[in-house]
């Protein structure tokens, strides 16, 4: 059904109206395109797109913290093997389980000394942590809790925000693509040190949808690099 639904779409919605085409795959955008498109850059690059960026959200919190940090430092092919080996060797991943699997075991998995501390330090939390309700927190909120945990910096705290969380108007203006993204399309020197501060300045116009804003920004440089 959802292959015909889509066929449907391609017929009736060509790639060069992309903007209607999001809307109608994926209602998830319904909300947020009217206002991005108010950017007359990142309504270009709206039009241009013929991928369309479908966030795969992992609603498991410990689960994408631990894959998050095993991930960190390597190449997507890497990261996805190691973080294979690693649920074969833990199983069920729950925060005692973990910690019940000596390091030995982890680095054999592919896990640096480093990495093995780290998500020791992720399940230490969740246990000492199992009563927070995540959903209700603010993304603030959020922001302090996980920032104490040994290998989680701000850029880990953002992808959960998005993929983990659902939060709608992260900017993760520590990522290199989305900064890259901006400086290409707003003429922006990424080395100037003014370069953040205009950054998040170009990010309050995409406010409340700035999670959306960073889902485009991402496919638009994907598209670009298969291009070259």
């Amino acid at each position: 059904m959802e292959s015909i639904h889509i066929f449907l779409i391609d017929l009736l919605l060509p790639k060069s109206h992309a903007k209607d085409r999001y809307i109608c795959l994926m209602p998830h955008f319904s909300r947020s395109l009217e206002r991005l498109g108010q950017d007359e850059i990142l309504a270009t690059v709206i039009d241009q797109l013929s991928s369309l960026p479908e966030p795969q959200i992992n609603p498991v919190l410990f689960d994408a913290l631990l894959e998050s940090v095993i991930s960190q430092q390597l190449s997507i092919k890497a990261a996805a093997t190691i973080h294979a080996r690693f649920i074969e060797l833990v199983g069920d991943i729950e925060p005692l389980r973990l910690l019940e699997i000596d390091d030995a075991a982890l680095r054999k998995a592919g896990l640096s000394q480093r990495k093995c501390e780290y998500v020791k330090s992720i399940a230490h939390f969740f246990i000492e942590h199992d009563n927070l309700d995540w959903s209700s927190m603010s993304d603030s909120a959020i922001r302090q809790e996980l920032i104490t945990i040994r290998g989680v910096g701000m850029w880990t705290i953002d992808m959960i925000l998005m993929f983990c969380l659902d939060r709608p108007d992260v900017f993760p203006i520590g990522d290199l693509i989305i900064k890259q993204s901006i400086s290409i399309l707003y003429g922006m020197d990424i080395d100037d040190k003014s370069f953040l501060a205009k950054a998040d300045k170009i990010s309050q116009g995409w406010r409340p949808y700035r999670s959306d804003a960073c889902l485009l920004l991402w496919a638009w440089n994907r598209e670009l690099r298969h291009r070259s």
